[in-house]
């Protein structure tokens, strides 16, 4: 045995383990399971570009210029700080956090919000009318609600220039609420609330949306109370002590 062939050997015991589809191909897919999502979330803990939004970074420790300021972590903490009354802000200091946050979850996450020229000042303002607490509310018992900030956020924007088309936004709703729940509720039952949906998950899903005979189509995935109970349905076929967060992590 050379020595590429014992580093392939011993390489072998951090493989994922796999699943072999049940439509007649030989297709194989990661299992949803501990062991799996621990080696997914090793090898993101050790990406530079997750670790970044992984930590509290004020704008000053940003590398990133323009209107980009602080980590996605960040704002929420900021955001938490006036929820919890430790820091008091007016309408304009609070309007600037909810701002710098969707920013930084729209950059962090490539949604192009202001691809249609209008998106990060109209989500703001729409996140911006809601009462605090109530947003709070909205993403601590998001299935009592409908998932209304989904909604809210998912609303077509109003575009009058004649030069872009409006969008829904539907990748960024998800994502938005995630964050909040992720530093909100952080070590709570809820920090796991929602699940991330974008074209990389609405691809990859659909394998096991199949495998496990689920029945769904592609337009339901649109459906945010269809599409957390499908990503469940296939946690709870898999292994129930997954995450939705760990979930999201390892289809990526």
């Amino acid at each position: 045995m050379n020595k590429i062939q014992n580093e392939y050997k011993k390489s072998t015991q951090f493989d994922f383990d796999l699943m072999t589809t049940n439509d007649g191909n030989l297709t194989k897919l990661v299992k949803i399971n501990i062991r799996n999502v621990a080696l997914a979330e090793a090898m993101i803990r050790n990406d530079s570009s997750y670790i970044k939004e992984s930590l509290v970074l004020p704008p000053e420790n940003s590398d990133r210029k323009g209107a980009y300021g602080g980590s996605v972590k960040y704002w929420v903490k900021q955001i938490k700080n006036v929820i919890d009354g430790s820091v008091p802000v007016d309408e304009d200091g609070w309007k600037n956090f909810i701002n710098k946050l969707v920013v930084a979850i729209d950059l962090s996450n490539s949604t192009h919000l202001n691809s249609d020229s209008v998106g990060v000042q109209q989500i703001t303002d729409r996140i911006c009318k809601i009462d605090r607490i109530k947003l709070v509310e909205m993403v601590k018992n998001p299935k009592e609600n409908d998932y209304e900030l989904i909604k809210i956020i998912t609303e077509k924007t109003v575009v009058n220039d004649g030069k872009h088309r409006a969008r829904t936004n539907y990748s960024f709703a998800t994502k938005f609420c995630r964050a909040l729940c992720m530093t909100l509720f952080e070590g709570e039952e809820e920090q796991d609330n929602f699940s991330i949906y974008d074209s990389v998950v609405a691809e990859a899903i659909w394998y096991y949306i199949k495998h496990f005979n689920i029945k769904a189509t592609k337009a339901e995935l649109k459906d945010y109370s269809k599409f957390i109970k499908i990503v469940d349905q296939i946690i709870a076929e898999s292994d129930p002590n997954v995450s939705r967060n760990g979930f999201d992590h390892l289809i990526w």
